[in-house]
């Protein structure tokens, strides 16, 4: 039991890493990757004002690479890492395929939504991982 506790803990880390890193705002990701190559806003119906509209922006990044650090991941995943090592390392993921391990964390006011974040794997290798958060109980 003691294990699960840790790799779930592992696993929230990880998927709230870039915001412990980057900050919650478009402001303080832009400031830290600079401007996004597109913004995308939806409204979504609301499921926490009955009939209201949430509005999500989404930036958006080809992709962000660095020869350093730029979003420690405050765990034992780094690119390159074996499927093994990551299943070890944050436990049983919520979805699996042979591309990519998905791990989620739900938000306890309504948990049909949740952040994620996703891993994604060649030749069972750990070549990049997307994150997505909700904000305002809307998913991005």
């Amino acid at each position: 039991m003691h294990a699960a506790i840790a790799a779930l803990t592992a696993a929230q880390i990880l998927i709230h890493a870039p915001q412990q890193e980057l900050g919650a705002t478009r402001a303080s990701v832009e400031k830290k990757l600079g401007p996004s190559g597109s913004v995308g806003t939806d409204f979504p119906a609301s499921p926490f004002v009955e009939g209201g509209r949430d509005q999500v922006l989404t930036l958006g990044y080809l992709a962000v690479v660095s020869g350093t650090d730029l979003i420690p991941t405050r765990t034992g995943v780094k690119i390159g890492a074996d499927r093994g090592a990551l299943l070890r390392e944050l436990g049983g993921p919520d979805y699996e395929d042979e591309d990519q391990l998905v791990y989620s964390d739900p938000h306890p006011d309504d948990p049909r939504v949740s952040d994620q974040v996703r891993l994604l794997l060649k030749d069972d290798r750990l070549i990049g991982i997307e994150w997505r958060y909700a904000v305002g109980g809307a998913a991005r």
